[in-house]
């Protein structure tokens, strides 16, 4: 009897672990971070760009909201990034500048791409920026 439990529990943890292993695979490959107050895969939109650095053609889903913060994208590692308000309406989802910080410290810019090609922003407004609401150089095809 006791091999018997041994051989089923065996069995059962394989197929645990088997059945474990492609969602945390399709996890790591996802393209997609959605940013919202609750539920969502991120809270920031800064952390979702972090979040898929290195994988091209990715896409930042931003929902309905006022986010207060400064976005940096830099470098070719986000090549071919779209960061895009869900609604097609661009003033549901603000980007909000008045004491917005980003890793500098205060933000200049809503959102700052540098030397990333083929990025777009899409569907938000940015609004009380010190400088720029969106704000490209360095890159092409924005």
């Amino acid at each position: 009897m006791k091999k018997f439990l041994i051989v089923v529990c065996s069995v059962f943890a394989v197929a645990g672990l088997t059945a474990a292993l492609p969602a945390t695979a399709a996890a790591k490959k996802s393209k997609t971070q959605t940013v919202c107050k609750f539920g969502c895969d991120q809270k920031k939109i800064q952390k979702a760009v972090d979040k898929l650095k290195g994988k091209k053609n990715a896409t930042v889903k931003v929902e309905p909201g006022t986010y207060k913060e400064g976005v940096v994208v830099e470098g070719k590692q986000y090549n071919g990034l779209t960061i895009k308000g869900t609604k097609k309406n661009p003033k549901k989802v603000v980007l909000e500048g008045k004491n917005a910080k980003n890793e500098n410290g205060l933000a200049q810019n809503g959102i700052e791409v540098i030397g990333a090609n083929n990025v777009t922003v899409k569907n938000m407004t940015a609004q009380n920026y010190a400088t720029n609401g969106f704000f490209y150089h360095e890159c092409k095809n924005y």
